[in-house]
């Protein structure tokens, strides 16, 4: 697997005019630039993965690994993936409510949470960290029930195992619902986020951030047949989505360095301003991936003589 390091190595030269060494954080923002770049155009190898849930829930939220589903299939039947308009389209089925259809009906972007508050009760906010320099830092919460908006503190698990503390800080005002909320900079342990009812500690499991997150947004997707009693399973194929490489021992989304390489080219030529040569660049990095993606679907090829009428076959 090509790793960031062999990406740096050879796009050194040309990033900035050349004169860069490979370990120049210039260097690394331009291989991802062109990382970025190259996974909008296609859902090339490598950039999809299966992803099985299993769920007695009306809805499911892909972890931030990933922006979207292209197909699904439910207790191992294919079935239809509807775009967030189609419930509104004159042809379209109109709201599809439970035990309605068999399907999956994306709801759209920027869900900060992959549960939601539970709608019976009454919750506080409570998060936990996986690292004691986090409780110095809160989190910003942005609401519309009751309070729009409030600072979250952060406190330490008490044991490696994930056990709470006795007393821990929550938030000021109950919470109904999370809109948006933004991470602090610099965290070093992952954010593990909860709806917490003080009166009896109960703990609903609402979310886990990594330390590289500031303002997380889930794609979610609405399963408008369920079964809350038995559960059901869902398999998804996942387009990836872009994260920037940091170690040079990553392993890149996109696993074809000439393609890279002509990216970061064009790159340097529409920062000069030549736009015509980084249309030439960009054209030949998508020449290369969609080398790339013939040769690994191809397939070996047999040439059979048929022994009936002499005539030559292809065997796929």
């Amino acid at each position: 697997m090509i790793l960031l390091q062999d990406a740096l190595e050879i796009s050194a030269e040309f990033v900035d005019g050349g004169g860069l060494c490979a370990d120049n954080p210039k260097v690394a923002t331009r291989v991802n630039q062109a990382i970025s770049r190259l996974l909008e155009t296609d859902d090339y190898n490598f950039t999809l993965d299966r992803i099985r849930f299993f769920t007695k829930n009306n809805s499911i939220t892909l972890p931030r690994e990933y922006v979207a589903a292209r197909m699904v299939g439910m207790d191992g039947t294919p079935i239809p993936l509807d775009s967030i308009a189609y419930e509104f389209l004159e042809a379209g089925p109109g709201l599809c409510r439970y035990e309605q259809l068999t399907k999956l009906v994306d709801e759209g972007t920027g869900f900060p949470v992959c549960f939601d508050v539970p709608p019976e009760g009454t919750w506080y906010l409570l998060a936990y960290s996986t690292a004691t320099a986090d409780t110095t830092k809160t989190i910003r919460v942005t609401s519309r029930h009751p309070v729009p908006a409030f600072d979250l503190p952060i406190n330490r698990w008490a044991s490696t195992e994930g056990v709470g503390i006795s007393d821990p800080a929550i938030s000021t005002d109950p919470c109904a619902s999370v809109k948006a909320l933004v991470l602090p900079d610099g965290l070093e342990g992952y954010i593990t986020l909860y709806a917490y009812d003080p009166t009896t500690f109960q703990h609903y499991f609402l979310s886990k951030y990594h330390p590289d997150e500031r303002a997380p947004g889930y794609r979610r997707y609405r399963l408008p047949r369920f079964d809350r009693e038995n559960g059901v399973s869902v398999q998804l194929l996942c387009k990836k989505q872009y994260l920037p490489a940091t170690l040079v021992t990553d392993v890149l989304l996109i696993q074809n360095l000439s393609a890279i390489k002509l990216m970061v080219m064009g790159i340097e030529q529409e920062n000069n301003r030549d736009v015509n040569g980084a249309i030439a660049y960009q054209q030949l990095a998508l020449g290369q991936m969609q080398k790339q993606q013939s040769n690994e679907s191809r397939g070996i090829r047999f040439n059979f003589v048929c022994p009936q009428d002499g005539a030559e076959v292809n065997i796929i």
